[in-house]
């Protein structure tokens, strides 16, 4: 595939350093005239959890503004990235020429690539340096696009100072179990954003045995949206594949705050690990089907919160259905864990 990102000079792109919180991981840029492949590219990158500006689905929120302000503002200071579909009638477009100077102004005080161009013809857009890095749409499917967006996103590791490096690893079996019948592609894309809402996400494990019945067709929905999968190698060890995951980023060294989409018994002890490690732990499960040993966990952290005085928020158990339908008040069971000074 990278074979198929053109250069007019033999230099590879820089990875970005930026330590910046934005609004959108990426801004889409087009004319209206090539709005059916971006509206394709559009509903891909949604689908793997991608916080995206894309007019379409912004009614609502641009309805009375000053849009000469509003989208200089966003192209400019609120995305990591600008998606650039570059076309004749791009070239054409006073409104495009807007959001494109306002990008270039933004790229003018990176470190690293901001703007990031896809070419749907051969027109040359004024402006565009012929020694941008870029890509065909002719090269690509919508969901290539969108996986190379993912790639980017990745690859660019945006963290800040104060921010701290998310991994998030989802039991599968028992998600199925404890969540609502909604689409995966939802659920799966509900679990991402609610891990980056924690900080930067490093990586997005689970687990599922491709034996069990659409077991193969849920791995590859959850492949799909970006995730990592682990399959186990034995029957019923599905548990202990993702295990295995969350042990090996420890060791890695590269997570600070781990998001277990689990409430079983299983992972207790590792839980129980990552909090003497000094990790934060936030637990995503069903107050129905929670394992009695988090509960009891919570309990003597309020008591040693109370003896100590001293708080933090290192584990934390959100509701599940709350989680998925991105309520902001997901917690049900809450403790500030406490250590002494």
């Amino acid at each position: 595939m990278l074979s198929r990102v053109y250069r007019s000079i033999p230099e590879a792109w820089c990875v970005g350093t930026t330590l910046v919180n934005f609004k959108y991981d990426i801004a889409l840029s087009f004319a209206g005239e090539d709005r059916e492949f971006v509206e394709n590219v559009a509903a891909q990158l949604r689908q793997r959890g991608i916080a995206l500006f894309y007019d379409g689905y912004e009614t609502a929120g641009l309805w009375g503004k000053d849009l000469y302000v509003h989208l200089d503002e966003i192209y400019r200071r609120q995305a990591r990235y600008c998606l650039m579909f570059l076309s004749k009638a791009y070239a054409a477009k006073v409104w495009t020429s807007h959001e494109r100077r306002a990008a270039q102004a933004r790229a003018l005080t990176e470190q690293s690539e901001y703007i990031l161009p896809l070419r749907l013809d051969n027109v040359e857009v004024p402006g565009m340096l012929p020694t941008i890095g870029y890509i065909k749409a002719a090269d690509f499917t919508a969901s290539q696009i969108a996986d190379l967006v993912v790639q980017k996103l990745h690859q660019a590791k945006w963290v800040a100072s104060d921010v701290s490096p998310v991994g998030l690893f989802v039991d599968i079996p028992y998600l199925l179990h404890a969540s609502t019948d909604a689409p995966l592609s939802i659920v799966g894309a509900a679990l991402l954003n609610f891990a980056r809402s924690l900080g930067v996400l490093e990586c997005a494990w689970a687990s599922i045995e491709t034996a069990q019945t659409k077991g193969a067709e849920t791995a590859r929905r959850f492949v799909e949206l970006g995730f990592l999968v682990a399959h186990p190698a034995k029957r019923g060890h599905s548990d202990f594949a993702l295990l295995e995951r969350v042990a090996q980023e420890t060791t890695k060294g590269r997570v600070g705050t781990y998001v277990l989409v689990t409430g079983d018994g299983d992972f207790f002890d590792k839980v129980m690990g990552l909090l003497l490690l000094g990790h934060s732990v936030h637990l995503v499960a069903s107050s129905n089907s929670l394992f009695d040993g988090y509960r009891k966990l919570l309990e003597e952290r309020r008591h040693l919160e109370i003896m100590t005085g001293t708080k933090r928020d290192d584990f934390v158990i959100h509701e599940i259905r709350q989680v998925l339908t991105h309520d902001s008040h997901s917690r049900i069971y809450v403790t500030r864990v406490t250590t002494p000074d």
